[in-house]
């Protein structure tokens, strides 16, 4: 038999099979586990993945979005970094904080704020945030429901958590 006509090993099939195994099987413990220690006392027989319990922003783990995380608000500042180089782009976020926080959405839609060299105007405040604010994970602001999500008491906090954050 030649080497080119040989039959090739399916290693990485077979690596492959090996881990769907062994995750299907960490599967199947984790639903017997969480059977045995459902809050009822009764076992749901289920063995899909468990599915974690609302968690608080304070107590949620890693790689688990907060509960309030369907407030794009919320979402978008929660851990953020505020990234400004001058003195006039700190006072343009702090207004625009500001004005998230006393002023109706529909006021926030049509408000305009100072670009990056100072030019009056030029951009709206879903542009001013994410020129200067970096979420804690990559994404774009949600501008469907940006405007109304201002209004919610978890996304004001947010916005207040930012604000101090710029008086240090």
């Amino acid at each position: 038999m030649s080497i080119e006509t040989a039959p090739r090993t399916p290693t990485i099939d077979i690596v492959n099979h090996r881990w769907q195994w062994i995750a299907a099987a960490c599967w199947l413990c984790v639903g017997l586990a969480s059977a045995a220690y459902a809050p009822d006392g009764v076992a749901s027989g289920s063995i899909a993945p468990p599915v974690p319990a609302a968690a608080s922003s304070a107590t949620s783990f890693a790689g688990a979005a907060p509960k309030a995380a369907a407030n794009s608000v919320v979402s978008y500042l929660a851990g953020a970094e505020i990234q400004a180089e001058t003195d006039a782009q700190r006072a343009e976020l702090r207004r625009a904080f500001n004005d998230m926080l006393s002023r109706p959405a529909d006021e926030l839609r049509t408000r305009r704020y100072a670009g990056f060299d100072g030019t009056p105007a030029a951009r709206s405040l879903p542009e001013l945030l994410s020129g200067h604010v970096v979420p804690r994970t990559p994404q774009a602001i949600d501008t469907a429901r940006f405007f109304e999500d201002t209004r919610s008491p978890a996304a004001r906090r947010a916005v207040r958590r930012l604000l101090r954050q710029m008086k240090q």
